[in-house]
């Protein structure tokens, strides 16, 4: 995402140089009937900057455990959510997500935009906890 946006402010800055350096170095361009090419390269531009930014702001995520809670915030949530693992039934590890069954309560991870080794240890992590979980039921 960062790439898109340093993309986005870089070509509406050479977009608005060459269209300025247009109108200077071309008496005929009085109106703008010949750089509309311009304006559109320009809001290209300004539309990758703000799809870029929105990404970065509101697309961050972490997850987080220790021995007695898991932490973790999802995108576009702004708050942290607490769970802590004693009160965890079962947990159902998916492709891209995991479901964490607390009594009636059902909490859903989604595991997108990850990179392998991440995801990998986050699984394993979940499995461990699910291990752990059933063994208890045993008892």
């Amino acid at each position: 995402m960062k790439i898109i946006l340093i993309y986005g402010v870089l070509l509406f800055i050479f977009v608005m140089g060459f269209l300025i350096y247009s109108l200077i170095n071309d008496p005929g361009t009085k109106s703008l009937s010949g750089n509309w090419n311009y304006i559109l390269l320009a809001l290209q531009g300004v539309l990758f900057s703000a799809m870029g930014y929105m990404q970065l702001r509101y697309d961050r995520y972490f997850i987080e455990w220790n021995d007695s809670e898991i932490r973790y915030l999802l995108p576009k949530q702004k708050n942290i959510e607490h769970i802590n693992i004693v009160d965890i039934d079962s947990v159902v590890i998916k492709l891209s997500e995991i479901q964490i069954h607390m009594g009636r309560e059902t909490k859903t991870i989604p595991l997108s935009n990850l990179q392998y080794a991440e995801l990998k240890r986050i699984k394993n992590k979940f499995e461990e906890i699910n291990v752990t979980m059933n063994r208890k039921s045993e008892n």
